[in-house]
């Protein structure tokens, strides 16, 4: 294990660390030269710049998969040299270090079980444990990306207003991960251009246009001899949803179903 290893988890580079002195110099408001100090330290320039505390806990959990087939018992002796628990970050990093593997396992028959704070029950596809048997660090899966949801591959775009899941065909398909951005569409579509799109409906394809409701107008009127304004919204209807549209809004101005010689243009299929 790195002797280093707690900056490289619990600290990030300062705030503009690549500028110079004069770099920072050149980059303050200086105001009128009468108003200047005569004199400045070096360090002032750089008083707001500080260091945060953040959690970059891959580093360290790249170096427990890389300790599989080593004794628990010798890699736990490693860890404990570079954080020697004698602060709260090295608490910190203990218990992350503590959280990535599984070391109350027994054997139940052929099988291993871990029985810890937070979980227990067989150890297939939990990660890193120690084997009851001979102390060694094994692992239960062979790749340990697929335990991470930071390995998702899928490929979320915006168009419109909405989240969708892109496809290698092109097609933007409903996003349907529980963690996303709520404003999702339900609907299928391909983008065709920058106010045209392929539209699935009932597993026909329809060419829509889509186009921006105008802003309010602020119109003027007389009460009793005096001027007065009021908003008025401007409003149109939706050809796909069939609903009123107001101000500022995005709707589908025409829709009408895609001819055959469209369809083969853009690669589609009607179901």
């Amino acid at each position: 294990m790195r002797s280093d290893m707690k900056k490289v988890l619990c600290e990030s580079p300062r705030t503009h660390s690549a500028d110079g002195y004069h770099d920072v110099r050149q980059k303050e408001n200086r105001g009128d030269l009468e108003d200047l100090p005569y004199f400045q330290g070096m360090r002032r320039p750089y008083q707001d710049y500080t260091k945060d505390f953040t959690d970059h806990i891959t580093p360290l959990i790249r170096y427990m998969w890389s300790c599989v087939g080593r004794p628990y018992d010798e890699v736990w002796s490693e860890i404990c040299q570079t954080v020697p628990n004698g602060n709260l970050m090295d608490q910190h990093l203990l218990g992350h270090a503590r959280d990535e593997i599984e070391i109350n396992t027994y054997m139940v028959g052929d099988e291993v079980f871990c029985h810890g704070t937070s979980r227990y029950g067989s150890i297939r596809s939990k990660g890193l444990y120690v084997d009851p048997r001979d102390g060694i660090i094994r692992s239960s899966v062979e790749d340990r990306h697929s335990l991470y949801g930071y390995k998702d591959k899928t490929i979320y775009t915006w168009h419109r207003g909405y989240h969708y899941v892109k496809g290698e065909d092109g097609i933007l398909r409903p996003a349907t991960s529980p963690w996303r951005d709520p404003r999702t569409n339900h609907m299928t579509i391909k983008p065709l251009d920058d106010d045209t799109d392929a539209l699935l409906l009932g597993g026909i394809w329809y060419m829509v246009t889509y186009a921006q409701v105008p802003p309010a107008r602020i119109v003027a009127f007389i009460v009793d001899g005096e001027t007065k304004r009021k908003i008025v919204p401007e409003q149109r209807m939706d050809a796909v949803l069939r609903t009123n549209v107001y101000s500022d809004d995005w709707y589908y101005v025409t829709k009408h179903q895609m001819t055959s010689n469209e369809l083969r243009k853009h690669g589609l299929t009607n179901d």
